[in-house]
């Protein structure tokens, strides 16, 4: 029994180390977002289309899924745009340099709720963009780029 004592207070505070490092379920929404957007870059930037498919608001012609759903790089009629939107992406992020998100805001619209980076990018003169998010089936997905 005593040594539990003397262990129970170290594993306590180890735990509590670990469950706050690192994981994305410990980080605030705009954390999150942040995050899944740097990973949209990477994606994009190396041609990932299926992985960055995931984080893509379907708004195609299929009304039943428009702003309730993810593109799917497997289905024939989505390619098409995932392709578009990460080469839309891609050149945004090559040509602004470094980038530097300033301001994360939030606005209820008919869609749901966006949740808004703006991004500035500093190569030459401050590029501004604005990368807006929704909650989709439990996941944050890209669905606008101002």
């Amino acid at each position: 029994m005593k040594n539990i004592k003397k262990v129970l207070p170290v594993f306590l505070i180890l735990l509590a180390v670990i469950a706050g490092t690192g994981s994305v379920y410990g980080q605030s929404k705009s954390e999150k977002i942040k995050t899944i957007l740097i990973q949209l870059f990477e994606y994009c930037a190396n041609d990932d289309y299926s992985n960055a498919s995931k984080y893509l608001v379907y708004i195609g012609e299929d009304t039943t899924r428009r702003y309730t759903d993810v593109y799917d790089y497997s289905n024939e009629n989505d390619k098409k745009e995932i392709v578009s939107l990460c080469r839309e992406i891609k050149g945004i992020v090559e040509g602004g340099g470094e980038f530097e998100f300033t301001e994360f805001t939030t606005k209820k619209e008919t869609e749901g709720l966006w949740y808004t980076w703006l991004v500035e990018f500093q190569k030459g003169s401050t590029k501004k963009a604005y990368f807006a998010f929704l909650k989709i089936k439990g996941n944050y997905a890209l669905g606008d780029i101002d």
